[in-house]
């Protein structure tokens, strides 16, 4: 088997998202509703939804494999074309971009070996497949730490892929930021350096846990992470990233009743069976991480006292939706009307229109 330090070592070759810019695309759907505040009024620019929204850029929202439309008619918008110059003002095409951006940010893309993302034989080898490797590239996490977090949590892929991008985004967090600001920005390159030198969980220390804990929560509360606190310069939210890595485990690990990818459009399967993640879009693999932690929880029963880290997972279980406030916009606009509202582009009254939208959601899910 290849060492971890071996890992590290390859993984230097792997032209990760997280390699690719030093800049991070910024958040489209916040422009998407500044420009409605600033043209329709507030009242118009809240009174969408999120199922209307995502009808719009998929092709059979309902299916876990949906495709992309072409051509979704918010990209034929006449502000479209000038939005998109604002934000990507250097890109060859503009509008293309702000789409591929916006597809990305809102979870409906894909993690196809060969389609969505090129892997090599070497890569391949490094996370024990293409379709592991594909996910983890996408969410990218390391091979030294994606196979780290998977040793010293067994078989609990919900813990071990939350812990994974918690310590991929302290190491970027490392990277991106000087040294002299570590303390400052609470970053801990002790705790990687004992974790990844852990030779089983009895190694790692609960408070390290409890570290890695509140640097997962706190990318899960934001929106999109900036680029300088381990976010993906896609601006590919964090449980959309969690959500990968487990499958990519659950691929690695293979299945003994069915092969791993179908063509047929089937729903997303029930806890611990095959599905094809690869061909599923962000969206739906969340909505099988989901199922999935809950599925653990029944069927491995912690035998000992929970750690810190455990705890978290277990107090985001529930609220794992109010967390991920991309994921339903509804949510997202009430975060958005916040900023829109300190910096004085709306008043109290039209940000309430938001706040009173994402109660009546979050009221549903409780």
């Amino acid at each position: 088997m290849m060492s971890i330090r071996r890992y590290a070592m390859l993984a230097s070759l792997i032209p990760l998202p997280t390699l690719a810019s030093d800049t991070q695309d910024p958040e489209v759907y916040a422009a998407i509703v500044s420009h409605r505040v600033e043209h329709s009024g507030a009242a118009a620019a809240f009174s969408g939804s999120t199922d209307a929204f995502l009808g719009d850029l998929l092709v059979t929202p309902a299916s876990p494999f949906s495709d992309l439309k072409a051509e979704p008619s918010i990209a034929k918008s006449g502000w479209w074309k000038a939005m998109s110059k604002k934000l990507f003002p250097r890109a060859e095409n503009p509008g293309a971009k702000a789409l591929q951006a916006l597809q990305t940010q809102m979870g409906v893309t894909k993690a196809r070996p060969g389609v969505d993302y090129a892997v090599e034989p070497h890569v391949a080898a490094l996370y024990r497949g293409v379709y592991p490797a594909a996910q983890a590239i996408k969410a990218g996490v390391d091979p030294d730490i994606f196979w780290q977090a998977r040793t010293l949590n067994g078989s609990r892929f919900a813990e071990a892929a939350g812990e994974a991008v918690a310590l991929q985004i302290l190491r970027d967090q490392m990277k991106r930021n000087d040294a002299s600001s570590y303390t400052a920005m609470a970053i801990r390159p002790e705790v990687l350096a004992r974790y990844m030198s852990g030779l089983n969980p009895d190694y790692v220390r609960d408070e390290d846990r409890h570290y890695l804990g509140g640097v997962l929560r706190g990318a899960l509360s934001s929106r999109l992470p900036s680029y300088a606190a381990g976010g993906l310069p896609s601006g590919l939210p964090t449980i959309y990233r969690v959500a990968r890595i487990a499958a990519a485990y659950a691929d690695a690990a293979g299945y003994a009743n069915a092969p791993t990818c179908t063509a047929a459009d089937l729903p997303i399967p029930e806890p611990g069976g095959p599905f094809c993640f690869a061909a599923a879009t962000d969206r739906s693999v969340r909505s099988w991480y989901h199922r999935e932690i809950l599925w653990q929880e029944v069927r491995q029963p912690q035998a000992k006292q929970e750690t810190a880290f455990e705890k978290l997972v277990h107090l985001v279980t529930p609220a794992l939706f109010l967390l991920d406030g991309i994921a339903l916009l509804e949510l997202a606009e009430e975060a958005i009307a916040s900023e829109l509202l300190a910096d004085e582009v709306i008043v109290k009254e039209e940000a309430a229109l938001a706040a009173e939208r994402a109660e009546n959601i979050t009221c549903r899910i409780r």
